[in-house]
């Protein structure tokens, strides 16, 4: 199964994730390849120097277009895990190298390929 992270800026998109729908990403970016892999949602905070947090996964299973928002591709699916309150990931050892691999999370939803942070990642969801 593929993976891959997206990243909620609350400065760039206008407040904190909404977890009300952990199961639903909107972005710019293309989706080819997301549907059928587990997307990893991941915030952070306002505080200098930020802290940074895992919201949930899904299972995507839809792909297709957002009209009524500001981004143009909407992709949902099957929640499969949902933080309860926060869980802070910045002091993980695979978290730099995870956010370096992701020009430090500018590049919107894309592949996992750091080795080992799948699993890290499906062991602090147990």
């Amino acid at each position: 199964m593929a993976d891959f992270v997206v990243y909620h800026n609350p400065g760039t998109v206008g407040g904190p994730v909404d977890l009300r729908n952990p199961n639903a990403i909107f972005t710019d970016k293309s989706a080819k390849g997301v549907r059928g892999a587990r997307v990893w949602l991941m915030t952070r905070d306002e505080s200098r120097p930020p802290h940074y947090y895992l919201c949930s996964y899904f299972e995507a299973t839809d792909v297709g277009p957002n009209p009524s928002r500001r981004f143009r591709t909407k992709v949902s699916g099957k929640l499969k895990w949902k933080a309860k309150g926060t869980l802070r990931i910045d002091q993980e050892p695979w978290f730099r190298p995870l956010q370096r691999a992701q020009g430090n999370f500018a590049f919107g939803l894309n592949p996992i390929s750091t080795p080992g942070v799948v699993a890290a990642l499906l062991r602090l969801t147990k």
